[in-house]
């Protein structure tokens, strides 16, 4: 088998056909090229041949070994890490598929060396570990993935690189091992893996005295060891491949020819890269003739390679399909296998007082350091650090010997509780050596770290680098071992830290005495959000793309001009994507951090958050009165009102009025409510330049109390369900009186600060930056200004932002968290917010003749209704004025948020509206996994409610 690359001009491909041809060549080695050009170019050489070709790769990382625009999965070492080999079988059943697409029979993997120099392993991060077992567990993985999938696996490197001396004074490297540690160690991996069918072995140019102490003949030309010791004594009947024969180290030794003529006396099948065809044909003609090889012999070694080619499928030969080769080489499920493969590596190394995972969120203060990274806005940070910014608020920072910022960042950190540390390899290289791992870490940023250990924060580090770059961290309380520095990695180690997976790696290599082999402890699950794909939970990722082009269509017919949307199944977040712009006249993108106004989406995210929690402490009754909670009504017109039909909106109330109106009668009116400056009598700011009086609120409440009512059903003598924003009035006025707190302190207390929410938030200017707030309406009748980062309500805006219809801003990301508290009945992060049974209570529909639950909304009993008719008759949730919404699905295990802000510039824009934008999204969601049932579902959904 000779070396082919597939990224060469014509004239290398002219040649490589003629050595092919002219030399009756087996096999081709692809060792670089893209795949594309590796298929054209297997095609033509095929094309020269009388008996098809075996083609091999390297594969020990997949197709990324070799060829760019393929993917790379993780190193051997990180595959050693694995609790269960379960994942490496499918990893080497992905290969193979890819593989096999490619035109590939044959892959040069497993590497079964077992790593047992910690000084300085030969093998790097190529090995599986220093364990045997370990070894054999993965190694057999791998192989049956790869051959129960089609494709020969070729097991390297016999008999074992993992302790090979590779500073032997010889001009070979020795594997010094005497014969029993040898057959302890380094044989029990082949030893397991022939047992099991293994297809191939490649054996090293490794001296090996204990088995054949001649002077510079490597295991690769000894008949004692490629004969007597893998055929005879390990009982080996498949092919035999030596390492590649150009090496320089045996070129130095011997002649070509003479090399390939004592290959085969050795007993070795497959003879890999020869300096030279002619010169090597040439010698082992002779070699025949003179009797020195056995002509019978290299027969049956023949006989062997036909039959391999036979069982490769070559004997029914198809060229390969060029067309779509991009797109078949790429699957979802790779991105599920990548996510799973670290997810389950990640190793807690050290985790005194069980400080990991965090769980309580609301009396930590946490702050991130990323050494040795950098992002393009070291504010946001890099994507570990904004990965960690889902589940707690966190300021982020970035050291590294360019900046020179140690000194700063280090004082900057000081009032933090809790500090991330990350150290990345910017080479993005693992140290798989000790050596290497001692310089990922510059004096520096080694001072800062201890400085930082020793001050009054706890420090949690995250190593994204082989594990012997622990070495330098192993003194910090809490550590973790990331293994690679890539996206996939950085993206699941923030789930481990909050306990949205588990931590079940374990060390596959011996760092210190103190982080073994096998050292990993056991971190449960908090029951928090995870970030995985579609196809993880039964989705369809190309049905959920329709929701780009839904969107992108939306923005373009200026029906708003961003947005965010979001998916979780099964606590799983599926789908989370900004769109659009902040506003059409700014270049501004939307982002996942964007902040924007939910409008009344506040009445559930908020009031009706309150409302539940008081409910089942018993301070509030939803078939009670709420003049038994609000004296002042007694004398009213809603006397009478009971809390469960204002939930309902079916208790006469209004659906809105105009409170501003009645301020701005005259000038000499809007004085009495309003001033251009704040000051104790007006602290109330409406927006920048307008401040209501400090009595805003009790006038508000005392034009609720002598509104007019609805009339009464004829019929029922009821009320009809009218939506209306004045229940919420009165249900924050009922939270506070029974609470004894304002509503943003109550649900920020009791909700949003234990799990971590701080988009989530009244009067966001307080917290945020204006520019990170998404604009709304330009107000040219209230406010006569630009709306951003005041509320757009209002009543609301009166109210100084804070109210019970109105006024709370968020991101999808933190809203998802809330429903997904809800969805799992009030538990969430290991925390308990609701009683079981509180969600369930307040999200079925209440009453027969509405469809309302108590302040959930609910679907419609017919068409075009605000969710999608997929949803099940459990589904609750509830729509903002402002372009948002948030569906929660029990019975699909399904959360859905759309937030945007369709009322810029101007409120009366209803393009989104008249749309079903967020239908349709949510059509779109369902269809992702029900599209077997779909047509039965057209005709029977609402039949079923």
């Amino acid at each position: 088998m000779i070396a082919a690359r597939s990224d060469r001009d014509e004239q290398y491909t002219l040649a490589l056909e003629t050595q092919i041809r002219e030399y009756n060549v087996g096999g081709v080695v692809f060792l670089q090229g893209n795949p594309l050009q590796q298929a054209v170019l297997t095609n033509n050489l095929q094309a020269h041949v009388p008996v098809p070709l075996l083609v091999g790769l390297d594969a020990t990382r997949g197709l990324g070994s070799s060829l760019d625009s393929t993917t790379l999965f993780p190193q051997p070492l990180t595959l050693g890490a694995l609790a269960s080999a379960e994942t490496v079988y499918d990893l080497g059943a992905e290969i193979a598929r890819q593989s096999r697409r490619l035109g590939v029979h044959l892959a040069f993997s497993p590497i079964l060396d077992v790593n047992g120099n910690r000084r300085e392993p030969g093998i790097d991060g190529r090995s599986f570990g220093e364990d045997p077992e370990n070894v054999v567990q993965k190694g057999r993985a791998l192989m049956e993935g790869l051959q129960h999938n089609g494709v020969l696996a070729v097991a390297r490197h016999f008999p074992g690189y993992g302790d090979a001396d590779r500073n032997s004074p010889q001009g070979l490297v020795q594997l010094t091992h005497h014969q029993g540690q040898i057959e302890q160690i380094d044989l029990p991996p082949f030893q397991a893996l022939i047992q099991d069918s293994l297809a191939g072995v490649m054996v090293s140019h490794l001296q090996v005295p204990a088995y054949d102490n001649r002077e510079n003949l490597p295991a690769s030309l000894s008949e004692k060891i490629v004969s007597n010791l893998l055929q005879r004594s390990l009982k080996f009947e498949g092919l035999i491949f030596t390492d590649a024969l150009n090496a320089r180290n045996l070129q130095q030794l011997y002649k070509p020819g003479e090399i390939e003529v004592m290959a085969l006396q050795a007993g070795n099948d497959v003879l890999l890269f020869p300096e030279d065809l002619s010169v090597a044909v040439d010698a082992i003609e002779k070699a025949l003739k003179r009797k020195k090889l056995s002509q019978e012999e290299l027969d049956r070694r023949v006989r062997k390679i036909l039959t391999a080619k036979y069982e490769a499928g070559l004997d029914q030969y198809r060229p390969v399909e060029v067309a779509h080769l991009k797109e078949d080489l790429y699957s979802p499920k790779i991105d599920i296998l990548q996510n799973r493969i670290f997810k389950q590596a990640l190793t807690v190394v050290r985790n005194e007082d069980n400080v990991l995972p965090f769980m309580v969120l609301d009396t930590v203060s946490f702050a991130s350091v990323a050494v040795n990274a950098s992002a393009t806005d070291p504010s946001a940070g890099n994507q570990f650090q904004q990965m960690l910014g889902n589940y707690a608020p966190f300021r982020h920072f970035q050291v590294n010997d360019a900046a020179r910022n140690y000194g700063n960042v280090l004082e900057a950190l000081a009032p933090f509780g809790t500090v991330i540390v990350s150290i990345h390899n910017p080479t993005g290289e693992s140290a798989a050596t000790p050596r290497a791992a001692k310089a990922l870490l510059s004096k520096d940023a080694q001072a800062f770290l201890k400085k930082l250990h020793k001050s009054a924060v706890r420090v949690v580090v995250v190593v994204f680098d082989s594990p012997y770059s622990l070495a330098q961290v192993e003194d910090f309380e809490q550590v973790v071992c990331a293994y690679e520095d890539n996206p996939v990695a950085q993206h699941v180690a923030p789930q481990l830290l909050f306990g949205a997976i588990e931590g079940s790696g374990k060390l596959p290599v011996t760092v210190s005495p103190r982080l073994s082999n096998g050292v990993g402890f056991l971190t449960a699950k908090a029951g928090r959000l995870q970030y995985s794909f579609p196809e993880e939970v039964g989705m369809r990722s190309d049905i959920l793309r329709r929701i780009d082009t839904l969107v992108d269509e939306s923005i373009a017919d200026r029906a708003t001009p961003g947005c965010q949307v979001m998916v979780v199944k099964e606590g799983q977040v599926v789908w989370q994507r900004a769109y659009g712009r902040l506003r059409y006249d700014d270049p501004t993108p939307t982002t996942n951090q964007t902040l924007y106004d939910i409008a009344s989406v506040t009445k559930v995210s908020a009031t009706l958050q309150a409302v539940m929690f008081l409910a089942e402490q018993g301070l509030i009754e939803v078939n009670r009165k709420a003049s038994d909670y609000l004296p002042e009504l007694k004398e009213s017109n809603k006397k009478d009102m009971v809390i469960a039909d204002i939930l309902a909106h079916q208790a006469g109330l209004v659906p809105f009025i105009p409170f501003y109106k009645r301020t701005l009668d005259s000038p000499s009116e809007s004085a009495k409510f309003y001033s251009r400056t704040p000051d104790a009598a007006h602290p109330l700011e409406v927006v920048p330049g307008l401040y209501a009086i400090s009595s805003m609120e009790d006038s508000l409440w005392a034009w609720t109390i002598e509104s007019g009512l609805l009339p009464k059903n004829r019929r029922t003598k009821k009320y009809d369900y009218k939506y209306s924003d004045l229940g919420f009035y009165i249900m924050k006025r009922i939270v506070e009186k029974v609470s004894g707190m304002k509503l943003d302190e109550f649900v920020n207390s009791y909700f949003y600060r234990p799990m971590g929410l701080p988009t989530l938030t009244y009067k966001p200017k307080e917290k945020f930056e204006e520019s990170r707030i998404a604009p709304t309406e330009r107000d040219t009748y209230f406010r006569k200004t630009q709306i951003r980062g005041n509320v757009h309500d209002q009543g609301a805006a009166m109210l100084g932002g804070v109210a019970g219809h109105a006024g709370l801003f968020g991101t999808a990301n933190d809203l998802a968290i809330l429903m997904q508290m809800n969805l799992q009945n009030g538990e969430y992060g290991g925390i308990r917010y609701l009683q079981p049974e509180t969600l369930p209570g307040f999200s079925r529909r209440y009453f027969k003749e509405n469809r309302r639950g108590l302040g959930w909304d609910k679907p419609t009993l017919e068409p075009n209704g605000p969710t999608s008719l997929y949803a099940s008759a459990d589904t609750y949730g509830h729509s903002g004025f402002t372009g948002t919404c948030v569906w929660v699905d029990p019975y699909y295990d399904l959360v859905y948020v759309f937030l945007s802000n369709r009322v810029y510039p101007d409120a009366s824009n209803v393009k989104l509206i008249r749309s079903g934008l967020r239908t349709s999204i949510q059509d779109t969601i369902y269809e992702s996994f029900l599209q077997d049932k779909i047509n039965e579902f057209k005709h029977t959904s609402h039949m079923s409610r």
